[in-house]
């Protein structure tokens, strides 16, 4: 079931969540090796700050 994310300490979890699956999985061997994650700083794809940090 989706969960909103009101807080920073949930949206970073979820963030380190979808960073690490490449790495269990063993495609990569981290998180900014695989290109379409947000981790590798040569990504197109960007995350945008919710916090304003």
């Amino acid at each position: 079931m989706p969960k909103i994310i009101e807080t920073e300490e949930f949206y970073l979890q979820k963030v380190n969540y979808v960073h690490s699956n490449p790495v269990k999985k063993n495609y990569v061997t981290e998180p900014e090796y695989w290109y379409w994650s947000s981790a590798n700083p040569h990504c197109e794809i960007k995350i945008d700050n919710i916090y304003g940090q």
